[in-house]
């Protein structure tokens, strides 16, 4: 079996499908991270939308003219489907033929947006591929907001982690995660990457740091929802910088 093959029938699987619900509070923050960069009422497509809860929430807010999600898992589309509106459709499809294909490539978004969907590629150059292939589907100045995994976020976590003799942590076998100095010196056809923010960076001190040390004290597992990691949320996000896996890659389309 192919990786390709392989990471399709993980996002298929139960494991995949309860491992969105999971952390809830970080899937809030990054819904209003994105909705801030959403500055006027446009249109979207959400490539690996999952169940559509990103495209729905933009929905509540107003921030959507019209809108498509796109994901290759059929529980992921079906469970998008059950929340009915008239401005998003939903595509059981592969992304990458689907961004392709000349029929629809007649759409053009004001936004596109994908959150972790770069780091399921198989490798770095599939991703600047599909960056690459985005071009098309911008309206002139349209933006690409990616939510994406740093390959730095493990060096940065580990070397602390490793003070406080914890374990180091590692990707998940199915992610290639980002390398931003590699990412900033490519140059991408008709897209300018213009930004890379951390986000959520002393949660994640909290969460896997100070809070993984408590529970390795206690011989306890750590739980999302553990005292210590609701202090990381409500403390101001730059005090501690370059510890968020998560960072906005911002592009906007050339010309």
């Amino acid at each position: 079996m192919t990786l390709k093959k392989k990471i399709k029938k993980f996002w298929n699987s139960k494991e995949s499908i309860l491992a969105g619900e999971k952390d809830r509070r970080l899937k809030i923050n990054e819904q209003i991270v994105i909705e801030k960069l959403i500055n006027f009422k446009g249109s979207i497509l959400d490539l690996g939308c999952g169940k559509g809860s990103l495209l729905h929430y933009l929905n509540s807010v107003n921030k959507v003219s019209s809108a498509v999600g796109v994901d290759f898992s059929k529980k992921h589309i079906e469970a998008s489907k059950k929340i009915k509106t008239k401005k998003i459709k939903f595509f059981l499809a592969d992304v990458k033929k689907f961004i392709i294909d000349k029929k629809f490539q007649k759409k053009k978004f004001d936004f596109i947006i994908t959150k972790r969907l770069l780091i399921n590629l198989e490798n770095q150059k599939e991703q600047i591929k599909f960056i690459n292939n985005l071009a098309s589907l911008l309206k002139p100045n349209g933006k690409y907001i990616a939510v994406e995994s740093s390959i730095h976020y493990y060096k940065n976590i580990n070397r602390i982690r490793k003070k406080f003799n914890l374990k180091p942590m590692k990707p998940l076998w199915h992610n290639c995660y980002i390398d931003d100095k590699k990412f900033l010196k490519v140059k991408f056809k008709k897209l300018k990457l213009y930004k890379i923010k951390n986000l959520f960076s002393t949660y994640y001190f909290f969460s896997r740091v100070i809070n993984g040390f408590f529970k390795y004290v206690l011989k306890s597992q750590p739980r999302y929802d553990d005292f210590i990691n609701k202090i990381g949320w409500y403390l101001p996000q730059k005090i501690l910088a370059n510890y968020s896996r998560e960072r906005l890659y911002l592009f906007k389309k050339k010309g």
